[in-house]
């Protein structure tokens, strides 16, 4: 005959389905870290945090790149510790 205490022994301490819902919303990250630091303002697309005006090609400017060249610079940086393909 199992007691009180050994009631949830080996199982699943997780609920899964009974209690999915905490004041209406769901269970989200912030329920489970209260204390979380608020990235959103790492998402924000604002003109100032883009260092070219508005014309500027950023597709055409990576289509000019030189990429072998792009890797031996990154190679000679990590002291040849860093194989890329």
């Amino acid at each position: 005959m199992q007691n009180e205490n050994n009631k949830h022994q080996g199982k699943c301490l997780v609920m899964h389905g009974s209690n999915t819902k905490v004041g209406g919303r769901g269970i989200q990250n912030l329920d489970w870290w209260p204390n979380q630091l608020n990235l959103k303002i790492l998402h924000q697309n604002d003109r100032k945090s883009n260092p070219h005006d508005e014309s500027y090609d950023y597709a055409q400017a990576f289509k000019s790149l030189d990429l072998k060249e792009v890797k031996q610079a990154i190679e000679e940086v990590f002291g040849g510790s860093l194989r890329l393909r």
